[in-house]
């Protein structure tokens, strides 16, 4: 119950916010890394927990422990998707910052959609990035089209101290405001 707070929360603070955008495009620092692009479809294009819950953030129902919740989830991540793990990826979408740092997040949640509303768009576990940033230095927003470079690990747990819980992790090389 309290995940579905905390997303509520969250997708509430999203729908409803602050939509103002900076027109600068700065970038955290280049690599001479060679990144495969990908996109949501690619690692989102499957369903989670056929019919066994109503949600993917209410698993008490299938099982007690954390790693049992988490195995639940990874046994439906297809193998297509799991070859992913521990690539270097470049993949956009839309940001939600999660810690702040003076103003600049050094972690973000990033989304295949930017919801509209907070009643609306609820987005599963396939369609959330979480991205550490090790050096922060953009001014991010929510709902910025953000475009992210670095290594992907593909396995669900949760957030250290949290109740949130993420199937895809990246731990960013390059962080960069979307060229629209």
């Amino acid at each position: 119950m309290k995940q579905m707070i905390l997303l509520f929360l969250i997708l509430f603070y999203i729908g409803c916010g602050n939509h103002e955008e900076e027109s600068s495009n700065t970038s955290q620092h280049k690599s001479p890394i060679e990144y495969q692009k990908i996109t949501f479809n690619s690692i989102g294009n499957f369903k989670l927990l056929k019919k066994m819950t109503a949600s993917p953030f209410d698993l008490d129902v299938i099982a007690e422990t954390e790693e049992e919740k988490n195995e639940y989830i990874n046994k439906q991540i297809p193998d297509e998707i799991k070859a992913f793990d521990q690539t270097n990826i470049e993949i956009t979408g839309y940001a939600f910052p999660v810690q702040l740092n003076k103003g600049v997040p050094n972690a973000i949640v990033l989304m295949r959609i930017a919801p509209n509303c907070c009643f609306g768009d609820v987005l599963q576990l396939n369609e959330l990035i979480y991205v550490d940033i090790p050096k922060p230095k953009l001014k991010i927003r929510e709902n910025h089209l953000i475009n992210v470079k670095g290594k992907l690990t593909v396995n669900t747990k949760q957030l250290e101290n949290q109740t949130s819980r993420f199937m895809y992790w990246i731990k960013a090389d390059e962080v960069s405001f979307e060229k629209k």
